[in-house]
């Protein structure tokens, strides 16, 4: 189950690439719909193969390492697939890698040190981010990649675009944003948040934190070292 879900994420970009692999052209609308349902087969797998292994009494260290290694690459196609559709800029790539990839690191910190693998924040979880994204491709192949090129301006009323204007004194530069802005810093953002509070639920449960920050020096220090040699 892990391999076949696995199949379907790598799919899901895979199909785009065969039409564009710069990340900056548009592609059949058709491609983001499959890309949609094989996430949604992807996330549905993901969510029954431990069950599965538990039911069947074949859960293994070994199982473990494949659905996490599977999931790290996984990661990396759903995301190419979102960046694809949204059309967000080369220059912002790296750091959306690095923030969804970072929380990925630390969810295993944790588990490693909980016995306890914390997919959600709150309300807020993988199978949830995982339907926004979905959503993200579905409007896209409804609407088109063009879309989220348009200002946040042109989506709105002009008395509320004046309203803001005049309540916020970056008012304008803040409703002549491309709607990709907005969808780059709530990933961003949502991913630096949901990481410091994993973080620091972990080590306020801890006496001795040591051992705990040691592990979380190196890769730091390569997330440091890629935002400078992207630079």
């Amino acid at each position: 189950m892990t391999t076949i879900g696995f199949f379907f994420m790598s799919l899901s970009y895979i199909i785009m690439l065969c039409y564009d692999c710069s990340l900056s052209q548009d592609v059949p609308s058709w491609t983001y719909f499959t890309a949609g349902a094989c996430i949604f087969i992807y996330q549905t797998l993901d969510a029954c193969d431990g069950k599965q292994a538990r039911k069947t009494k074949s859960s293994s260290p070994l199982g473990q390492l494949v659905d996490h290694g599977c999931d790290s690459f996984a990661l990396n196609f759903m995301y190419l697939a979102v960046i694809q559709a949204v059309g967000i800029p080369r220059f912002h790539i790296i750091f959306c890698f690095v923030a969804m990839q970072y929380i990925f690191w630390t969810s295993q910190w944790y588990e490693n040190h909980t016995k306890i693998l914390k997919t959600n924040v709150g309300n807020l979880g993988v199978t949830e981010i995982e339907f926004i994204l979905i959503g993200l491709l579905l409007l896209t192949g409804v609407f088109g990649r063009e879309t989220w090129g348009l200002k946040v301006r042109q989506m709105m009323p002009g008395a509320v675009s004046s309203l803001i204007e005049g309540s916020f004194t970056n008012g304008k530069e803040i409703i002549d944003q491309p709607l990709y802005q907005y969808v780059y810093w709530t990933i961003v953002v949502l991913m630096i948040i949901v990481n410091l509070i994993l973080v620091f639920s972990l080590l306020l449960k801890q006496e001795n934190k040591t051992e705990q920050i040691l592990q979380f020096l190196p890769i730091t220090g390569v997330v440091i070292l890629g935002k400078y040699i992207e630079i």
